[in-house]
């Protein structure tokens, strides 16, 4: 450990506390209950209080731009890469193998990016967990190419790379897709539970589809069924199951999602419809217009 200034505090003759002010920085060694070393933790911050019970480093809280990596030894049989983090401040529970980040927290995993404003970690089951605080939402992106997705609480599994997302919503090729579930798994695949598929970028879209399961496949396709179209949350007709297109860019069948539009003061939905990709040289496409005659 380091810092221009450090402080020692001792209680009935042993030491309690150490305190490091201005360019703190400490490394020290994760140990297993083996008695065998899981891993590095490197990190800095503007102030560092290091507590210590029966001379053991017990809690560890960094303060003021807290930036810090977890890396993993050869041996460690389920990290296997580098984590990066930081936040405003973080305070670190060794005897309980817990962290807590708090305020503009940001964790990396290999390609996988978690924010919040609130992070928690448990080590010994290398779970995360985060919620809605305040009016900021934990998000999480699971790779470069892949959509961020943002929702009221978030859990994620750093071994299995599986993560759950309560209330949440991502953007897809110029849709929104919101689902009060959503799953996503190591190939990024993502399963949702009473769902919605809308072009419409309003928080209370004025047309949907409704499906009370849905699979996305990054870079193919959504499979939802059943799928029902909601109007002002009317449902306007059903479908036994649908197929959406998730790939910009190709030519590829799926379902054309609308658009709202007003014309000589009527709403309308326009453009709802089908199309086929036959061959690279032939196609067809089916439209809806749904008009307001109020």
């Amino acid at each position: 450990m380091s810092g221009k200034l450090i402080k020692l505090i001792y209680k009935n003759n042993k030491l309690n506390q150490t305190i490091i002010s201005d360019m703190a920085s400490s490394i020290y060694h994760i140990v297993n209950n083996d008695n065998k070393i899981d891993g590095i933790n490197e990190v800095t911050g503007n102030n560092m209080i290091i507590t210590f019970i029966e001379d053991e480093i017990s809690e560890m809280q960094v303060k003021g731009d807290a930036i810090g990596s977890y890396i993993p030894d050869k041996t460690n049989k389920d990290i296997k890469s580098k984590v990066d983090y930081k936040a405003d401040s973080i305070f670190y529970n060794l005897k309980l193998e817990k962290n807590n980040f708090y305020k503009n927290a940001k964790i990396t995993y290999q390609e996988t990016e978690l924010s919040a404003n609130h992070i928690k970690i448990d080590w010994i089951t290398n779970k995360l967990f985060s919620y809605k605080e305040g009016l900021v939402k934990p998000s999480v992106k699971a790779s470069k190419n892949s959509s961020l997705m943002i929702g009221d609480t978030l859990l994620y599994d750093l071994i299995n790379k599986k993560g759950t997302i309560i209330g949440g919503t991502t953007e897809l090729n110029n849709a929104y897709y919101v689902g009060s579930e959503i799953v996503s798994d190591a190939n990024e695949s993502i399963y949702s539970a009473n769902g919605i598929y809308t072009s419409c970028e309003l928080e209370k879209p004025h047309y949907y589809l409704f499906s009370k399961k849905m699979k996305m496949t990054p870079e193919k396709h959504i499979v939802a069924k059943p799928v029902i179209l909601h109007i002002h949350n009317l449902p306007v007709f059903a479908i036994p199951f649908a197929i959406l297109p998730n790939k910009g860019g190709e030519r590829q069948s799926g379902w054309i999602m609308p658009s709202l539009a007003r014309y000589n003061n009527r709403r309308y939905i326009q453009n709802l419809g089908y199309y086929i990709a036959i061959n690279d040289y032939a196609d067809v496409k089916f439209l809806l217009n749904f008009h307001d005659m109020s």
